[in-house]
């Protein structure tokens, strides 16, 4: 449980790293759509939003890259920072790797850390990390070189390749060292069965095994492990949209924000109405053979609602931190915004009391704009 803690923790002091100096901005000419970044320039800090994200040219300080899909061809000077559905890592970076996605792939050397969250995370055979590995994930398989140490926790973790220091496994489902693994330090893990040792396999520092039980410890630490995982694919998601609304709905997005911010109170009134009233009318009109088809579009846009109000809402609460950081008059949407924006509703959303309510009032606000625009689209009776 402190481990993945401890991997949020390290997650949000990551983006918060993040360097608010020039960039060089890459994003979407339509909302359709993917982005790639040709071989034809050479950038700087590179932040690129897209569909489907593909880096082919070298980037010569720091990247921070989200969408669909993110694949990276070229190497990267400095520090690298991913959200995605799947994310491929193809080049070598200089220093940190934060990587979260549902399918990740990490090819390369890495100058200094690595930390990766997601579903299926896979470090290949070619892979040289120089610093600490930190990975959580369903099902996690080391191929590659760690220098330093390895922690992981989650599902299924399998370690083929060699590890300088040592081993840390806390809460997973199973252990598997492979015929080629090595371990230069110590291996400690807790796990409901043993782990499968291959008998070629080294552990120089011995093996400290902690037997856990789902029917006690278990299950509330897979519980939590479950919620912070969730936590964790819920800011990506915030992420994603959040920077794809941005630099691909640029206007629209201006908008909502303009709205959420003049006309706070209504658009709040709104909301909680409409939260209780449209899903009661969603069944209401399920149940009428005349109202079915209604039910059915009135349920998407309501969805799709839900939906766009978490992005829609960092933005607008991290342009307003933005706007009163730099004493400016005037919002500024963009990927800083967005970050610290999916940053504090993260921050709120740990708070009790007070931070739950908070976030429900910001939430309820911009899903009332949404309604609200959604609303003056249907034909009005003259």
């Amino acid at each position: 449980m402190k481990f993945r803690i401890f991997v949020v923790a390290l997650f949000l002091s990551g983006f918060m790293a993040i360097p608010a100096y020039a960039a060089d901005l890459k994003a979407p000419e339509s909302p359709s759509t993917n982005v790639t970044v040709g071989t034809d320039t050479v950038w700087n800090n590179l932040y690129v939003a897209g569909s489907n994200v593909t880096v082919d040219a070298p980037v010569l300080k720091d990247l921070v890259a989200a969408g669909g899909n993110v694949t990276v061809n070229d190497p990267v000077a400095h520090s690298v920072l991913i959200a995605g559905g799947t994310v491929s890592l193809k080049s070598d970076v200089g220093q940190n790797v934060r990587v979260m996605g549902g399918t990740v792939d990490i090819t390369g050397s890495i100058g200094e850390d690595l930390l990766v969250a997601g579903g299926t995370v896979t470090i290949d055979s070619n892979t040289v990390v120089k610093g600490d590995l930190l990975v959580a994930g369903g099902t996690v398989t080391v191929n590659g070189k760690v220098d330093g140490t390895l922690r992981a926790t989650g599902g299924d973790i399998i370690i083929n390749g060699q590890v300088g220091k040592d081993v840390i496994a806390k809460q997973i489902s199973t252990l598997e060292l492979g015929s080629t693994s090595v371990i230069g330090g110590k291996l400690s893990y807790s796990s409901p069965v043993e782990a499968t040792i291959a008998t070629t396999a080294r552990v120089v520092g011995g093996v400290d095994y902690q037997k856990i039980s789902y029917h006690n410890n278990g299950v509330g630490d897979s519980l939590a492990g479950l919620l912070v995982f969730s936590a964790l694919m819920k800011a990506l998601a915030w992420l994603v949209m959040a920077l794809i609304l941005v630099y691909g709905f640029a206007r629209s997005t201006a908008h909502v924000v303009e709205q959420n911010k003049t006309k706070f109170g209504l658009s709040l009134g709104i909301g909680f109405i409409a939260i209780i009233v449209v899903p009661v009318s969603i069944v209401l009109f399920t149940v009428s053979l005349i109202g079915s088809s209604l039910a059915a579009v009135l349920g998407l846009l309501f969805i799709l609602a839900l939906i766009l109000s978490g992005a829609f809402a960092a933005i607008w609460i991290g342009s307003e931190i933005v706007r009163l950081i730099s004493k400016s008059k005037t919002a500024r949407l963009d990927w800083l915004s967005a970050l610290i924006g999916v940053i504090a509703l993260m921050v709120l959303g740990v708070i009790p009391v007070l931070g739950w309510l908070a976030c429900g009032v910001i939430f309820l606000s911009t899903f009332g704009v949404l309604v609200r625009i959604l609303w003056s689209h249907f034909p009005q009776k003259a």
